[in-house]
């Protein structure tokens, strides 16, 4: 086994002796974002939480992580000081640049982890575009939910997707240094829908699909210092998250990326 889990921690000689006895290895490229996360939450939420994933799954699977850079596409949130965005063709550039990179010194499996729903649309043009040019196979961290109509239905009724009890609770286990909780005692959410957000809400009742629901209510999301003056998003407040939540998801999220990577040794 490898003495470390980061590129950045490696001599070149030790990683040229890790790549003689891993002649297939798998190179994992964590990225999130800087941007506001209320008003407890660091500023480096999304990428602290990629890339605590990305050392946990390196632990188990003989990887290594690849931290190519900390900001993601966030324009969605400048109304909020310290965000910081890039233009998706820079972040395109870095994962395409980053990609080639590591294709040339023997890197031909790639797993990407994204902990920022603003890089998306992104991540998936720039790693579909570098796995052909570059040949190289790249996976992503995206899970399909077991049950995604009961899946969209909680997410449509608490539109828990920012800053909230689950991105909370996640920090408290990985991070509870930096999470402000004080900030939170007596919170009540701010976030405001549009009426068009509303209207699909009270559709949950008339048997609709919520998977579609929920896929054109963010069709209807605005800036974030328009749908919320705290930053946090959604009806639930964080000042109910624990620890033990994030735990189970963030076991659960490990315990699912050592299996792809498990079964993709079997196919490579």
């Amino acid at each position: 086994m490898k003495k470390h889990n980061f590129l950045t921690e490696f001599t070149r000689a030790s990683l040229e002796d890790y790549l003689k006895d891993n002649p297939d290895p798998v190179a994992i490229i964590p990225i999130g974002s800087i941007e506001q996360h209320g008003p407890h939450l660091p500023l480096g939420t999304d990428t602290f939480a990629a890339t605590a994933l990305a050392e946990a799954v390196a632990q188990k699977t003989d990887a290594v992580v690849v931290p190519l850079c900390w900001p993601g596409v966030s324009e969605h949130h400048m109304g909020f000081k310290g965000t910081i965005t890039l233009k998706p063709d820079t972040l395109r550039a870095v994962l395409n640049d980053g990609i080639e990179s590591l294709s040339r010194h023997g890197f031909k499996r790639v797993l990407v982890i994204n902990g920022h729903g603003g890089n998306t649309q992104t991540m998936d043009y720039a790693i579909a575009e570098a796995g052909k040019k570059f040949g190289v196979a790249v996976q992503t961290n995206r899970a399909v939910p077991a049950d995604p109509a009961t899946s969209a239905r909680y997410s449509l009724q608490h539109f828990d997707v920012h800053a909230g009890q689950d991105e909370t609770s996640y920090m408290l286990h990985i991070k509870p240094e930096l999470v402000e909780m004080e900030r939170m005692q007596g919170f009540a959410p701010t976030a405001v829908f549009p009426p068009q957000m509303d209207k699909l809400r009270d559709m949950l009742s008339e048997n609709s699909d919520p998977s579609v629901l929920m896929q054109l209510a963010m069709a209807y999301v605005p800036p974030s210092h328009v749908l919320t003056s705290s930053g946090v998003w959604g009806k639930l407040s964080p000042e109910h998250s624990t620890a033990e939540a994030g735990r189970k998801s963030f076991e659960a999220n490990v315990e699912r990326l050592v299996k792809l990577i498990e079964l993709w040794d079997q196919v490579k």
